[in-house]
C-alpha cells in the first residue's frame, strides 16, 4: 500500500475516534464536519492533475533537455529523442 494511502487511513481513523469522543463528551455532533474538512483537498485534489512528460534526451551522449522546447542537444548538436 502506498505511503500516502496508509497515512490517509490512519488519519481517517484518528479523525473518527476524535469525532466520536467529542460527540459523546460534549454532545455536539457538528465536530464531525470540522474534522473532515481538512481531508477534502487531500483526497480529491490530485485526481485530474496531468503528469509532466519525460524530458527528451540526446541519443549520442544521453544528456536530458532542460527546456521541453529544445530540439537539439546543447553539448553536441544531435537531435533530441523521446525516451522509451
Amino acid at each position: 500500500m502506498p505511503r500516502r494511502w496508509l497515512w490517509f487511513w490512519v488519519l481517517l481513523a484518528a479523525s473518527l475516534a476524535i469525532t466520536a469522543v467529542g460527540t459523546f463528551a460534549f454532545r455536539n455532533p457538528f465536530l464531525a464536519l470540522f474534522l473532515f474538512l481538512p481531508f477534502g483537498p487531500w483526497m480529491f485534489g490530485r485526481r485530474g492533475a496531468p503528469e509532466a512528460p519525460a524530458p527528451r534526451v540526446c541519443p549520442r551522449c544521453g544528456t536530458p533537455a532542460r527546456n521541453p522546447d529544445d530540439e537539439f542537444c546543447p553539448r553536441d548538436g544531435e537531435r533530441l529523442v523521446s525516451p522509451r
